[in-house]
């Protein structure tokens, strides 16, 4: 073995000693601490430095935002069972045919490939909230504000009236369509809806804690109780404290920190999570892929209530079909399914079977 080796290897032998003897001290019990533990002996047997070293930055990250509470309180758990009873659930749209709810607390995954219309599924949601006069909150990464806000109000209409307005055909209508214009008083009406219940999230540096003052903020300031969150798209949000980590443990640090936030907050959230083309060509071949394939987030899978991927064939043309499978690989609370759905492509709404 070359002393080169010998350096890093006596490094890491410090580094690992050094966090393990801050756990034990600071007397930090629990069970990702005790696996993320193991992990380090067995990269460290294995000889895996580069790995190593990536979980001990973990680690260190983990450890420095851990909060360890020095008393327990009882809980009363009456009072606990009538407050949760309190809080609202959220169903999926009707047409989805989807039987579990979105609790309080909690997230559901939507996850696929580019172009599958994950987000245009959560806008269904949206549009579905709205006519039940229910306050949402987004937060959208990829998407401008005011095409978002198009993109809903399209979808109320063919909801509200069967009436399909193209996304671009709205735009021009609203930038020239005269005043008394049919088609631009709807748009113009439900552009009005979508302003009073949807409320874009805009903040430079999308965190779970920034998300978690922003809510508090709309409830605090502007009397707004929001009965759901919309996250598009997990893989582009960054942990709240910047640590240098590989992209799976930054993933997995934001799944966590993400989950504890909306348990504070009470209320849903939907969370887009983004595959690779690769891992959406084999959810079409293998119907029973399970929670595996979530892009480097495998923590989404440990925290989430409810995973949906779905999967949308693309011709060779480049179009994607309108009939789409939405699987169902986790129900907290109950059994999963898989279910045949199909789009009305100009607004974008599902339609069931």
């Amino acid at each position: 073995m070359n002393r080169e080796i010998l350096l890093i290897e006596k490094e890491l032998l410090e580094k690992k000693k050094k966090i393990q003897k801050e756990i034990a001290e600071r007397n930090l019990r629990d069970s990702n601490l005790a696996s993320r533990l193991t992990e380090l002996e067995i990269l460290y047997e294995q000889g895996d430095y580069d790995k190593l070293r990536d979980k001990i930055k973990f680690l260190h990250h983990y450890v420095d935002t851990y909060e360890s509470d020095k008393t327990i309180e009882k809980v009363d758990l009456s009072k606990a069972a009538i407050d949760f009873c309190n809080l609202e659930e959220i169903n999926f749209p009707k047409n989805w045919g989807v039987k579990s709810t979105m609790q309080p607390g909690y997230m559901s995954i939507i996850s696929g490939g580019t172009g599958s219309g994950k987000s245009r599924l959560l806008i269904d949601v949206c549009a579905e909230n709205i006519l039940q006069k229910k306050h949402t909150g987004i937060v959208t990464i990829e998407v401008v504000p005011g095409s978002y806000a198009i993109k809903i109000a399209t979808m109320l209409i063919y909801k509200g009236t069967g009436q399909a307005i193209d996304y671009k055909d709205a735009k021009e209508i609203i930038k020239r369509g005269h005043k008394d214009h049919i088609e631009r008083k709807l748009l113009v009406k439900a552009i009005g809806a979508a302003n009073e219940y949807i409320h874009i999230m805009d903040m430079k540096r999308k965190t779970p804690q920034n998300i978690y003052s922003s809510v508090n903020f709309l409830k605090e300031e502007n009397g707004i109780q929001l009965s759901m969150l919309g996250i598009d798209y997990f893989q582009l949000m960054q942990p709240s404290k910047e640590k240098e980590l590989s992209r799976s443990d930054k993933n997995d640090y934001m799944s966590e920190e993400l989950g504890e936030k909306l348990l504070e907050l009470k209320i849903p959230a939907i969370v887009i999570s983004q595959v690779s083309q690769g891992e959406h060509k084999d959810m079409g071949e293998n119907k029973t892929s399970g929670t595996a394939g979530l892009n480097y987030s495998p923590g989404l899978s440990h925290v989430a209530e409810n995973i949906f991927k779905i999967y949308r064939e693309k011709f060779e043309d480049g179009r994607y079909s309108n009939k789409f499978e939405l699987r169902q690989v986790k129900n907290r609370d109950g059994e999963t399914a898989n279910y045949e759905l199909t789009q009305e492509m100009i607004s974008g709404a599902v339609i069931r079977g």
